[in-house]
């Protein structure tokens, strides 16, 4: 709307200002007309008069239906003759200017008040042959009159050219306006406008081209962020300096445990605990920091950096880490270690008692030979706790140089293990039944062959008299699968969980009498991750279990 007030009060100036000049010169010109016309006209009165005087004398002036005023002057400016007045009451006329011209220049003409008649008067003034002079003098009130009325007819006129060109200038603006009202911002030259305004254009044409591929730009980037932080395991949170959350991951979410958040919410809704409440408040003093967080039975590092703008903190960065996995791996480390000084406390607590039994000669002879084999039982048992110790760390650091991998039929190892186990199975009168199929993998065959030896040594342990252990082999596309199922005690179902442990050992009533370092079942575990297998397990208590263990082919 400014653009086109602008356009129309500079044409209403431009066409006021016209008309006012032109209303002057009108004016002007007029004006001169009339003076020029009444002079003539005068000068032809004052030619007839001079003629019909020096024929007829005045009697012939008194005939004469004049409007003008008529005097006649000899050259010494004596009145000789007036039509209005007496002749004799006038005064010296010599010095009048028309006079001083007419006696010059052979007429004159002047304009002044009169005197003696007290009105404005035009005076033409000629010389006749004979010297006298004619004067012929017209009331000025005339002219004013026809100047007044064209005044009033100029005004008029003027008046209304301004109304006409008020309603011409409305729609012409309009007009002009509406090219460039249908310019698309967009694509400047989809619309056909004035040339003058391609410059303009082209500018505006190329600063579209410019903001398009910065926003194609900004976008491609926006969309590799988010790809990038979506794909993220670490959970990412922006914040501003109030403390509103700006973006975040889906990470982040998980990683708190919050269902869902939104843009302009505050971070303390995703915890309100006092270590990440002062974390936040220290982003007041422009400090950035760490700590732990226990969420959901999750561990989690929460990092927090500020993000400052010439010194002033105008947001942060907050990332999230899991480190649920370290944190569990140090406690199953601390577990470790007291798991293992406790399980070779006891034998080296008996080998050290048998032995100062021994050097105080507190045994009978007849005794020697009994203790003497318990210190070597506990002894072997301690070797092969450290054995197993050695060899799970071995697993821990397994790959395809430490072990190498071979074809292994799975139906005679099974056989050449159960062969293995037959006296330990008769001492309970257990019965070892061997597959009826055939399976080849490709694996290490020692590590195959203790993962298998292992399950069927715990389920002769575990299993009841007179009971049964079952190895079978099956197969499909994708795996193979060996089964060792017993029909023994079982294992509880809150125990399944933990019996890959390592030192975890069931059924806590029987440990006492029945021998193992609590390591088997953890380096079964280990050698199906070798083999990028799996071992499950399926229990019923008092019924027995099955193990499962899956290979690919």
């Amino acid at each position: 709307m400014i653009m086109i007030n602008k356009i129309f009060k500079n044409t209403m100036v431009t066409v006021a200002i016209t008309l006012l000049l032109s209303s002057f010169f009108a004016f002007g010109i007029f004006q001169k007309s009339l003076n020029d016309q009444l002079k003539t006209e005068l000068k032809q009165i004052a030619q007839l008069i001079a003629v019909g005087y020096q024929t007829g004398d005045t009697k012939y002036l008194d005939e004469l239906p004049l409007a003008q005023r008529v005097s006649i002057i000899d050259q010494k400016g004596t009145v000789i003759y007036d039509s209005i007045k007496d002749a004799t009451n006038f005064e010296n006329h010599l010095q009048r200017e028309e006079v001083q011209e007419a006696l010059s220049n052979g007429e004159g003409l002047a304009k002044r008040y009169s005197q003696s008649l007290h009105q404005n008067y035009i005076y033409y003034a000629l010389t006749m042959d004979d010297g006298l002079i004619v004067r012929v003098a017209q009331q000025q009130s005339l002219k004013s009159s026809l100047l007044s009325s064209l005044s009033i007819q100029l005004v008029l006129a003027v008046v209304i050219l301004l109304i006409v060109a008020y309603i011409l200038s409305k729609r012409l603006t309009k007009r002009i306006i509406e090219p460039i009202n249908t310019i698309d911002i967009d694509q400047p030259f989809l619309v056909p406008t004035y040339q003058e305004l391609n410059p303009l254009l082209t500018r505006l044409d190329q600063q579209n081209t410019t903001i398009k591929q910065q926003m194609d730009q900004l976008k491609r980037y926006d969309k590799e962020f988010n790809a990038l932080i979506s794909g993220m395991n670490e959970g990412m949170v922006v914040i501003n300096h109030e403390s509103k959350i700006l973006s975040y991951n889906p990470a982040a979410l998980k990683l708190f445990d919050v269902k869902e958040l939104s843009e302009g919410q505050s971070v303390y809704q995703l915890n309100g605990s006092l270590p990440f409440v002062q974390l936040i408040q220290s982003l007041e003093q422009g400090k950035g920091g760490s700590c732990e967080l226990s969420i959901n039975h999750r561990f989690i590092r929460l990092l927090v950096s500020p993000v400052k703008d010439k010194g002033e903190v105008n947001g942060a960065i907050l990332l999230a880490l899991d480190i649920s996995d370290r944190k569990n791996q140090e406690l199953l480390r601390a577990q470790f270690s007291a798991n293992v000084s406790h399980e070779l406390k006891t034998p080296l607590t008996s080998i050290i008692g048998f032995s100062e039994i021994l050097a105080n000669g507190l045994v009978n002879s007849e005794d020697v030979t009994t203790i003497g084999k318990d210190i070597y039982d506990q002894s072997k048992r301690l070797l092969k706790m450290v054995e197993d110790i050695i060899h799970l760390s071995k697993l821990d650091e397994a790959n395809q140089a430490t072990f190498t991998s071979q074809e292994v039929l799975l139906k005679p190892l099974a056989e050449e293990i159960i062969a293995n186990y037959l006296d330990m199975a008769k001492k309970s009168n257990i019965e070892l039944i061997g597959p009826n199929d055939n399976a080849i993998i490709v694996g290490n065959i020692r590590l195959v062959k203790e993962c298998i030896a292992n399950l069927v040594e715990n389920a002769i342990k575990y299993g009841k008299t007179n009971g049964h252990v079952w190895i079978t082999v099956d197969q499909d596309d994708k795996y193979v699968y060996l089964k060792v199922k017993d029909d023994g005690v079982g294992i509880k179902e809150s125990d399944i969980s933990r019996i890959f442990e390592r030192f975890y050992r069931v059924d806590q009533s029987r440990n006492q009498t029945i021998k193992g370092s609590g390591l088997g079942l953890s380096i079964v575990k280990h050698a199906m991750d070798f083999h990028h297998g799996n071992v499950s397990v399926e229990s019923t208590l008092y019924k027995g279990t099955t193990f499962t263990l899956t290979f690919p082919r």
